[in-house]
C-alpha cells in the first residue's frame, strides 16, 4: 500500500478527488439533461453516508473502500471505453442499445474484481 500511513482527515482528501474523477468518468454515461444534474448525487449520497456513519471512527477502512470504489469505476469506464462507445452510438442513432450477454457480464464482474483487488493493493 501507498498510502499505509495516512490518517482518516487526509483519505477524505482521497475520497473527494475520487468522487470527482468518476464524476468526470461517467459523465458521458448520463444521455439526458436530468440524469447528468443528477449524476453528482452518487458520490456525494455516498461520501455523507460515509462521513455521518464514520463521524469519531479512528478507522479509515470505510472511506478507503469508498475511493477504492470510486477509482475503479473510473479505470473499468476507460477500460469498456470502446464497448459503451459502441452502446452509445446505437442509441443516438435511435436503435436500442444491446443487451449484455452472460459472457460479457461475466467479463466486467471478473475485471471489476480484479481492477478492485489492484486498486486496494496499490492504493
Amino acid at each position: 500500500m501507498l498510502t499505509r500511513t495516512l490518517p482518516p482527515e487526509q483519505w477524505w482528501i482521497g475520497a473527494v478527488i475520487s468522487g470527482v474523477v468518476f464524476m468526470i468518468a461517467i459523465h458521458p454515461v448520463a444521455t439526458t439533461a436530468k440524469k447528468k444534474l443528477l449524476l453528482p448525487l452518487i458520490p456525494l449520497a455516498g461520501g455523507a453516508f460515509l462521513f455521518f456513519d464514520t463521524a469519531g471512527d479512528e478507522d479509515a477502512h470505510p472511506v478507503v473502500w469508498f475511493t477504492a470504489i470510486m477509482i475503479t469505476f473510473a479505470v473499468l469506464r476507460i477500460i469498456f471505453a470502446p464497448y459503451l462507445r459502441r452502446q452509445f452510438a446505437l442509441a443516438r442513432s435511435g436503435q436500442q442499445m444491446q443487451t449484455m450477454t452472460g459472457r460479457q457480464q461475466a467479463v466486467f464482474w471478473f475485471t471489476f474484481l480484479i481492477v478492485t483487488v489492484a486498486v486496494l493493493l496499490v492504493i
